[in-house]
């Protein structure tokens, strides 16, 4: 599992659209060395065919990622969002979700990747995680929430 950090760990995001927090986590994870400079586009491309919003109980996730020839170090930058922002639900493309938690998934390895899914969409299953992550105010306390409940 792709470990958190509290510097990839961004709180009140104010975005548009789902590009724009897209490209400000996958911008964040670059400036530290864990994707190269096309990966904000691959994730954007990605999204656009294979829509990842989940319509989890309560707040509302997306789990965007993109290919592992994008990433340099496995890791999983997070965004909690001021306000919600429209993403395509990955069980039904046709239909649009208030997402207020965005996980940028980068992993080079395919089968890494798919654990971490599994092992967050397994998080999510507890709608009440979701809320305390919405409501902390320091992205340590989000980190430290996240790897005791993942751990």
């Amino acid at each position: 599992m792709a470990i958190f950090s509290s510097s990839l760990v961004l709180l009140n995001v104010d975005s548009e659209d789902r590009n724009e927090v897209i490209c400000l986590l996958a911008d964040l994870l670059q400036k530290h060395g864990y994707v190269n400079g096309d990966y904000a586009k691959a994730v954007v491309e990605r999204e656009d065919t294979y829509p990842t919003g989940l319509p989890t109980q309560g707040v509302k996730v997306a789990i965007p990622h993109a290919g592992a020839d994008h990433v340099i170090h496995p890791a999983i930058a997070v965004a909690v969002l001021s306000q919600p922002v429209k993403f395509q639900s990955m069980e039904n493309p046709d239909e649009s979700l208030p997402v207020e938690i965005v996980f940028l998934l980068a992993n080079n390895d395919s089968g890494e990747q798919l654990q971490d899914l599994q092992a967050l969409t397994g998080l999510f299953a507890d709608g009440s995680i979701l809320r305390q992550v919405v409501q902390l105010e320091n992205p340590d306390d989000i980190v430290l929430l996240l790897n005791e409940k993942l751990s």
